[in-house]
């Protein structure tokens, strides 16, 4: 049975592989997608007979050390694939190779070694391994020729020449015994060439042998490595043009014995685009005369639309990309060097893709942050506490949020992040949801939108940063949520504001960098969303505290102290005053959540306060009084100075006015909040302010009454002890 270990779906689906595709070679071909599944086969999987083809990044969490234990007691035949994987590498039971080239071989694979293994080579090399064998027959005859053609020994040349040799074709150049051809040549030789190579050995190739010393002219061989139809010279020669050396528009010669057609599938065949950079046979002819060749080299950014790189398959999708490239562009704005930016970093200048990236956008253009840019605008608030939910926050955010948040602002964040691999969605909302309601402080949530691998394939509705932005609303709605993703789509966004996101913050995609300022202007944005947030955390208690509310109107209903009907209309205006304080939409929200609170002032008054005056008479039937009284408790009405706060006197009885027969509102609602108990200073001034804004005098004041947030806490106040009160 041949074991397929690789938990991205995504990554399956690209390159042709779906469920059908599975179904059909479900016979031979068993996928496991998670840990859990791979610990619970594994004794199945350990057998003699069985070959493992396994991804290197799947998420093995604790299990790790006991799955390589595994493997090396079990002997089994196994192909490790990578988007490291430059190149396919086959030796004896081993393989390694890409993910492109083993999905691509895949069913070819499981037809030929579906009953017993035969070998890893259809699998690196698919139905067309024939072209390998032919490539280096190839070779070989050059070799032989070579050796016989005379090519030409009184040529010289003062030209520094740098001369790559791959260990395996160290024949194949005929220049190596001619001393005075060579005198100003430098030769090149190794055999760690001859293994598995990635950009990481390109790379430090470029760097080593090209930074120091100035070459007119540069040769390398089209093949090396351990598969030359993987022809790496290409990739080389692409790692020279787009590495800052002295080096960089060195004239490239580049000798084999393929023509321009074989290579034109391969992803770096663009180099052969670049002015100074050229393909020559490896034959004795082709070689000599390209000494006298001249080739004018143009500088690469001017050249670099000539270039298309696809997303490298070790970083597996444009997720990741964005990821790299926005911690990559933040850290230069910011100036921050954590270890975790630095290896971040460290693949920037390693991979050819982020090379070309770099060219494309240049470093130089990135502007620098001072921290007077990075403060919160300044907040009444106490007690921010944040928590970054993100499964690459140890790959260089946390740090980011970090210099922020605690070294400029002095807030420290928690975060989550690795622990969220190799989890469900389903443990994912579980985790961070037990942590949200375990830790009462945390008032602000920094959320990526995609936590899960299922997330690149789904609709935002089933995106794991969706569901737990619900989640999260739903246990509490004044929790500032800040949404944190790759995605711009307009849809997405709109649906994140519908779920009551209170931000979205986009993180940065190459395609976004074509505007220099770009990173700059989101960084500013993060900065105005914290502020934002930092001022909105009062929402959080706010919210338990109308939860509180409607709880005691459900136990004073049951205990029939009000009715139903004041009930719901009192739960109805509490909900309507969250829907304006949490809405995007409002432009005066704190007047709408002033007013809707107020009436709740109003709807009790109503259910205590009678508006019909007494009349009281003597035994003889003469008028003595009229006032008016509360209809719970017989309690007579006191009269209220309108002017200015002072509590009323006891014997100030509200009388009955024959020519203003109505209960005076001001008196109405005053003689509420005294009966419940709620009467002082700040209760009447929240009443002055509701009828100044109600009935606007705008004759001595030029404007309507304006609300903020603290008069919206104030009555909020008010409101929770007459509700607590009755």
């Amino acid at each position: 049975m041949i074991y397929l270990i690789d938990d991205k779906e995504s990554r399956q689906r690209d390159y042709g592989w779906d469920e059908k595709m599975f179904q059909e070679y479900s016979e031979f071909l068993i996928h496991i997608r998670d840990v859990h599944e791979l610990k619970e086969r594994y004794k199945n999987i350990f057998n003699n007979d069985n070959v493992l083809l396994i991804h290197e990044s799947f998420p093995l969490d604790n299990w790790e050390r006991d799955f390589h234990t595994l493997l090396n007691e079990n002997k089994l035949p196994i192909a490790f694939f990578s988007g490291s994987k430059n190149a396919r590498f086959v030796e004896d039971n081993i393989c390694m190779l890409p993910p492109n080239v083993l999905y691509a071989n895949l069913a070819t694979f499981v037809k030929t070694n579906c009953k017993t293994f035969q070998s890893f080579r259809t699998l690196a090399f698919g139905e067309n391994d024939i072209i390998e064998e032919e490539i280096r027959q190839r070779v070989k005859s050059c070799k032989i020729q070579n050796t016989k053609d005379d090519f030409g020994s009184d040529f010289s040349s003062n030209k520094k020449m740098f001369f790559a040799i791959a260990q395996d074709n160290i024949d194949e150049v005929p220049f190596l015994n001619d001393s005075q051809l060579t005198k100003n040549w430098d030769f090149f030789s190794e055999e760690k060439l001859q293994k598995q190579i990635s950009d990481i050995e390109l790379d430090s190739f470029v760097r080593h042998f090209l930074s120091n010393v100035f070459y007119d002219v540069i040769y390398i061989p089209l093949y090396f490595g351990n598969v030359w139809s993987d022809y790496l010279g290409l990739r080389l020669a692409l790692h020279i043009r787009l590495t800052k050396t002295i080096n960089q528009r060195t004239p490239i010669f580049i000798y084999g014995v393929s023509s321009i057609d074989e290579l034109i599938n391969n992803e770096c065949f663009d180099v052969l685009k670049l002015s100074g950079v050229r393909l020559i046979q490896s034959d004795n002819k082709s070689l000599v005369g390209s000494l006298s060749d001249s080739l004018t080299t143009l500088s690469i950014g001017r050249e670099i639309n000539k270039i298309y790189l696809p997303i490298p398959t070790n970083i597996g999708d444009n997720h990741s990309v964005v990821n790299k490239w926005s911690i990559y562009r933040w850290s230069k704005t910011l100036g921050d060097w954590d270890k975790d930016i630095k290896k971040n970093n460290e693949d920037i200048y390693t991979s050819l893709y982020f090379k070309y990236l770099t060219i494309l956008y240049p470093e130089s253009e990135i502007s620098y942050m001072k921290d007077d840019y990075l403060r919160l605008k300044k907040t009444e608030q106490m007690d921010i506490n944040v928590v970054l939910v993100d499964d690459e926050a140890d790959k260089g955010w946390y740090e980011l949020i970090c210099h922020i948040l605690s070294d400029v602002n002095g807030i420290v964040p928690d975060y989550i992040g690795d622990e969220l691999n190799g989890l469900s969605q389903e443990q994912i909302i579980s985790l961070v949801m037990d942590k949200i309601k375990n830790d009462n402080d945390i008032n602000i949530v920094i959320l990526d939108l995609r936590l899960n691998p299922i997330d690149f394939d789904e609709s935002v509705k089933n995106m794991t940063g969706y569901k737990l932005l619900k989640e999260i609303k739903n246990h509490n709605r004044g929790i500032q949520v800040l949404m944190f993703s790759a995605t711009n789509k307009i849809w997405n966004l709109q649906e994140l504001q519908k779920a009551e996101a209170d931000g979205f913050i986009i993180k940065e995609a190459p395609e976004n960098s074509i505007d220099s300022s770009f990173t700059k202007d989101v960084i500013s944005q993060f900065v105005d969303n914290l502020s934002r947030c930092s001022c909105n955390i009062y929402r959080k208690a706010l919210w338990e505290k109308f939860q509180n509310e409607k709880k005691q109107l459900e136990m004073l209903r049951r205990r029939k102290k009000i009715n139903m009907e004041y009930e719901r209309a009192v739960r109805t205006l509490l909900t309507m005053t969250e829907d304006a304080l949490f809405s995007q939409n409002l432009k005066y929200p704190f007047a709408t959540a002033f007013m809707n609170l107020f009436r709740i002032i109003e709807a009790t008054a109503n259910e205590w306060i009678e508006t019909e005056p007494v009349v009281e008479k003597d035994e003889k039937g003469y008028f003595v009084r009229s006032f008016f009284k509360t209809r719970k408790s017989d309690s007579i009405l006191l009269k209220f100075n309108s002017k200015q706060f002072e509590e009323p006197y006891r014997n100030n009885i509200l009388e009955f006015d024959k020519e203003n027969p109505k209960l005076p509102y001001f008196q109405k609602i005053c003689n509420t909040l005294y009966i419940v108990g709620c009467y002082n200073s700040d209760a009447f001034e929240i009443v002055v302010k509701r009828n100044s804004f109600t009935h606007p005098n705008l004759i001595e004041n030029s404007e309507i009454e304006q609300f903020t947030q603290k008069d919206v806490l104030s009555i909020a106040k008010l409101v929770d002890q007459l509700i607590m009160n009755q």
